[in-house]
């Protein structure tokens, strides 16, 4: 146990005016452990306050300022080699003088140390001696733990400690002090020795990326690539830059004035910038002359790409001499770049150009000309431009002696090598030659055959050798004549030279003598005309002439004789004739004819059919016909009946000799047939009425008696018979039988579904009659059945042994099963969840409920609906399970998340008048955040600048939570801020170890 040796030192009253500071100054034995209360103005520093011992202007120890029994306390240790007795000093500056700094106060003015007079309780506190450990990291990175050794007051103590370590604030590259924080220990006064935080800049590698340019373009963008991102928000500025240079080669890109800032190392790795050769191409302007005269400058231009800054072409282009008509290249020469490297900086493209030496013009016009076809051509006349210049040969024209237009051409003219012509042709022009052809006028008589034609032909040349072919217009009829006699000339080559005149002349045709008699005919009445013939005599056979020969009209044996004619074709050829027309007799003689009806019969009872016969004989002409007629009577004993004919028209009849003869009639007795309509019915139904159609049955009579079938009640098909049925006596019957069919009769069994819960015996299984019903006395036997199973599910129900006795194994019914289903359910219980509350930002409580069943055990847990914000969320059946067997009805709660209590409260804050605010700071005073919420915004303070005191008020504070601070129930409690005079006080009672 250390003795502890108590000293206790006079209050301190120290004046400082406005503008001055305050020292605590004494000459302790070193070395020394200071202990002491600290106050400004009577009230306690505010805790956390550092508090540091300097001599001579080195800081020798500090520590901050704790709350100990309602007073703020501080503990230093100050290192030295002298144990005397204190001693009191008074003025001046000495050697070994310790100055204590009070957070940034520090004063100037002589302090006096007084004992005896102000003694303080006894402070019976251990003393534990925490010294942070030196720390560091890279700018970027988390900071590391911060950890610390210490030296306990009693090795045997065991220390619990609390809060943390903590160090000045910021991120950027430098030195941060370490500080106590919140670290405490129990029943312990902490002397804390501070280190440091050290923040070392994060090392970057910088790459340049390699860059190529134009020689005479702008630089491209100097980019490059960074092996690490920056911290976020953190970018670069500047830019890269390069070896100065503009010609071609090769200049290294260098870092320039790139920078990350002062918390980044930057390694950088250059590239080049490479200039290459500008491309260029000068082509040399075509240039020409005439010859005799001088050459033009020759000239260029830039044809493709360009010069950069100042530079200039400089030199001259040459051509190749000579001075003949001609072209000539025109070469580069001493044509050159002038760059100041000798043109290096450019890929220069030339291309030549041609130089022509060109004839000197002059230009024939030439004068319009004209001639008659067939005469000689005219010499050809012109106009120079220059009359001086001496021509020789004589201008042409395009070949050709027809009549039309010809070029004038530029034919032998010429007026020497150095001279070019440029002719300017005129048109020769050769006209048509007049002249005429003429038909002679020619005759013959119709049918004979045209003479040869002839005429005249007049102004053709001979050497053309045109000749006429006549000929006429066609026709060969008297009528039509006269006919045109025209020309047609050839050859059609030479026919264009001539103007033509075309005369015509006549062609007539006589007509020719000619007659034709018909023969004389006869024929009996009814029969056709024979063919009438007769004699034709002088027509030409090519006319084709023929004879078409009739009658008088008539067809009665009394109105003969007729006489004959004839009537001659083609109509167009007879008017080239004198036609003689000749008569013949025509005599009708009587046919013969006759009227037989045919034997006819009818059934008893029907209307008497249509009687026919036969007329042999008669023309169909003449439309005779017979109406047929028999004897009265109805009764098939009276039969046969006589049949006879009367014959119509009468006035037709005279031309026949005419036979009448007759036939028989008979009545017979009538047949119907009777139908049986099929019938049909479902097994264990009374029959339906059995019923018939009749065809053939007169109206009035009615059959008798009724139809029957073949007995039995099963299903199957049963004929249906005549039975009693009949007509009487006047009818012969055919029956045609039909059937009776039996269907199986529909019913449908239905399995009732049925259901137990897991572990309960089977229900006895049962069915319903659901569609159809059972006949007579039959029943349903045997049982249904299900498929095996025991476990929770769904089993079919089937039919089983189940059946229909009807006598027949059920084949009298149509059956149609309809399974049901066997349910093994789970067993039911109720979950009734408890509702809950929790605050904002807790952990959820452990959710609750009831069960129907307490004996059922339960796994799992309640869940709840998503979210942390204040409000009410359902509490959910989450994983809790009964097992299989079980099925749980869920009744839900609500989880109700109320209000995060939290006080803030502000830090009371003074100056002395006229200085700035000090930053308005504030604590939480009960209560936490929650998650990653935090304050946001600054506090404000009532205005005003005199000395008073002025309350600090929430200003723009708020939390940010992301609900609008709406999870939280924020006590505000003001601050107070004070505007001093400039004088304050600082009172430090001492105690020394």
């Amino acid at each position: 146990m250390i003795k502890r040796k108590t000293i206790f030192l006079a209050l301190i009253i120290v004046s400082l005016l406005l503008g001055t500071t305050t020292l605590v100054k004494a000459v302790p034995p070193l070395p020394s452990s200071f202990y002491g209360t600290v106050q400004i103005n009577g009230e306690n520093v505010e805790v956390g306050t550092v508090i540091s011992a300097w001599i001579d202007g080195v800081q020798y120890a500090s520590t901050t300022v704790i709350l100990h029994e309602g007073f703020s306390v501080f503990a230093i240790d100050v290192p030295g080699d002298d144990p005397s007795t204190p001693e009191i000093i008074e003025g001046g500056k000495q050697n070994d003088t310790i100055v204590f700094k009070i957070g940034d106060l520090v004063a100037d003015e002589t302090a006096k140390w007084q004992t005896g007079t102000y003694r303080p309780q006894d402070l019976s506190v251990k003393v534990l001696t925490i010294t942070a450990d030196p720390q560091e990291k890279v700018y970027g990175d988390d900071d590391p733990e911060l950890t610390f050794s210490y030296t306990p007051y009693d090795p045997d103590d065991e220390i619990i400690f609390d809060g943390a370590l903590a160090r000045e604030e910021g991120e950027d590259v430098g030195t941060y002090a370490i500080t106590q924080g919140d670290l405490s220990a129990e029943g312990y006064t902490i002397i804390f020795k501070s280190d440091n935080l050290i923040i070392n800049p994060k090392p970057i590698t910088i790459t340049a990326d390699a860059k190529t340019k134009v020689y005479g373009a702008f630089d491209p963008t100097l980019s490059y690539q960074s092996d690490v991102p920056l911290v976020e928000g953190d970018k670069f500025t500047g830019g890269l830059a390069r070896v100065a240079g503009e010609n071609v080669g090769t200049y290294q890109i260098t870092i320039g004035t790139l920078t990350a800032g002062p918390n980044y190392t930057i390694t950088f790795v250059p590239a080049n910038l490479t200039i290459t050769a500008r491309p260029i191409t000068i082509t040399a302007d075509d240039k020409e002359r005439m010859i005799g005269d001088s050459d033009p400058v020759l000239t260029y231009s830039i044809t493709a790409g360009s010069l950069a800054f100042d530079d200039e072409v400089t030199g001259a282009l040459v051509r190749d001499a000579g001075e003949a008509l001609g072209t000539y290249p025109i070469k580069q020469g001493t044509l050159a770049i002038d760059d100041g490297k000798g043109g290096a900086n450019y890929d220069l493209t030339f291309v030549e150009g041609t130089f022509t030496i060109k004839q000197i013009p002059i230009t024939i016009t030439a004068h319009a000309a004209t001639k008659v076809y067939g005469e000689e051509d005219p010499e050809f006349t012109y106009t120079a431009s220059d009359p001086s210049v001496i021509l020789t040969g004589k201008l042409g024209r395009e070949p050709g002696e027809n009549a039309g237009i010809y070029a004038i051409t530029i034919g032998t003219l010429s007026a020497g090598e150095q001279y070019a012509i440029n002719f300017v042709s005129a048109d020769f022009t050769i006209t048509k030659k007049a002249a005429s052809v003429t038909p002679n006028a020619a005759s013959k008589v119709y049918g004979e055959a045209d003479p040869t034609f002839t005429g005249v032909l007049t102004g053709f040349l001979a050497g053309d050798n045109v000749v006429a072919v006549y000929s006429r217009q066609a026709g060969e009829t008297v009528a039509g004549s006269p006919y045109e006699i025209s020309a047609t000339l050839s050859p059609a080559g030479v026919l264009g030279n001539y103007e033509i005149t075309y005369n015509t002349a006549n062609f007539t045709i006589t007509k020719r003598e000619a007659s034709v008699t018909p023969n004389a005919a006869s024929k009996v009445y009814g029969e056709a005309d024979p063919t009438f013939t007769g004699v034709l005599t002088g027509f030409l056979a090519g006319d084709n002439v023929v004879a078409v020969y009739s009658r008088a009209a008539g067809e009665t044996v009394a109105g003969s004789p007729y006489a004959i004619s004839a009537v001659l074709s083609p109509e167009g050829v007879l008017a080239n004739y004198n036609i003689t027309y000749n008569t013949a007799e025509f005599t009708i003689t009587k046919k013969e004819a006759s009227v037989t009806p045919n034997d006819a019969t009818k059934v008893y009872g029907e209307a008497d059919p249509t009687f026919t016969g036969v007329l042999t004989g008669f023309l169909v002409a003449d439309g005779v016909t017979a109406v047929y007629s028999r004897e009265a009577g109805e009764t098939v004993a009276g039969s046969p009946y006589v049949i006879n004919a009367v014959l119509s028209p009468e006035e037709v009849l005279d031309n026949y000799d005419i036979t009448y003869n007759t036939a028989n009639f008979t009545i017979t007795p009538k047949a119907i047939t009777v139908t049986a309509d099929p019938k049909t019915k479902t097994y264990g139904l009374p029959d339906p009425a059995l019923t018939y159609g009749v065809t053939g049955m007169e109206d009035g009579d009615s059959l008798t008696g009724g139809l029957a079938r073949v007995a039995g009640e099963n299903v199957g098909t049963y004929q249906i018979t005549i039975g009693t049925l009949t007509a009487g006596p006047n009818y012969t019957i055919t029956f045609v039988p039909a059937n009776l069919t039996i269907t199986a009769r529909p019913i449908t069994i239905t399995a009732d579904d049925k259901e137990r819960m897991i572990g309960d015996s089977d229900p006895v299984l049962t069915y319903s009659i659901t569609a159809g019903s059972l006949a007579f006395d039959d029943e349903v036997t045997g049982a249904l059945v299900r498929d095996a199973g025991e476990a929770l599910g769904t089993y079919p129900i089937k039919q089983g042994t189940l059946a229909i006795d009807d006598g027949k194994g059920g084949a009298n019914y149509d059956l149609t099963f309809v399974e049901g289903t066997f349910t093994i359910k789970q067993i039911p219980i109720t979950i009734t969840a408890h509702a809950a509350t929790k605050v904002y930002g807790e952990e959820d409580p452990e959710f609750t409920y009831t069960a129907s069943d307490p004996s059922v055990a339960l796994t799992g847990a309640l869940g709840r609906e998503p979210g942390e914000n204040v409000g009410a969320y359902a509490i959910t059946i989450g994983t809790l399970s009964a097992g299989p067997e079980y099925a749980i009805t869920f009744v839900s709660a609500d989880l109700s998340i109320t209000k995060r209590p939290i006080t803030i409260a502000v830090d009371d804050k003074e100056k002395v008048e006229g200085d700035p605010d000090p930053v308005l700071t504030w604590k939480i005073k009960s209560g936490s955040l929650a998650f990653a919420d935090k304050i946001t915004g600054v506090l404000e303070r009532e205005s005003g600048e005199d000395v008073g005191v002025y309350k600090i008020l929430i200003g723009s504070l708020k939390i940010d939570d992301g609900n609008n601070g709406e999870n939280y129930n924020l006590k505000f409690e003001e601050g107070t801020f004070k505007i001093l005079s400039g004088k304050f006080y600082i009172f430090i009672p001492l105690l020394r170890q």
